[in-house]
């Protein structure tokens, strides 16, 4: 199981993956989340909403490149089975 992985997003579709993707990431691993900045058809917004739709949490945000954000998604604390 990785660590980490990476998910490109253009737009909220995708984002439906996450659910998924969240049964191969070691307890304490994360999705890293790549999105445009500053876009209507995909917002922070529908990020986090999707996160939180996936049972995970997000833990840290950072400034991808000049046009791209990254947010990691984690499981919780709470429901890491160690």
């Amino acid at each position: 199981m990785p660590d980490h992985i990476s998910l490109g997003v253009e737009s909220e579709g995708p984002l439906k993956r996450l659910e998924l993707l969240k049964k191969y990431i070691t307890p304490s691993g994360g999705i890293w989340i790549v999105y445009p900045k500053g876009q209507s058809h995909i917002t922070q917004a529908q990020v986090f909403a999707a996160i939180k739709s996936a049972g995970l949490t997000d833990n840290k945000v950072c400034s991808f490149s000049e046009t791209h954000t990254a947010l990691r998604a984690c499981i919780p604390v709470s429901q890491r089975k160690l």
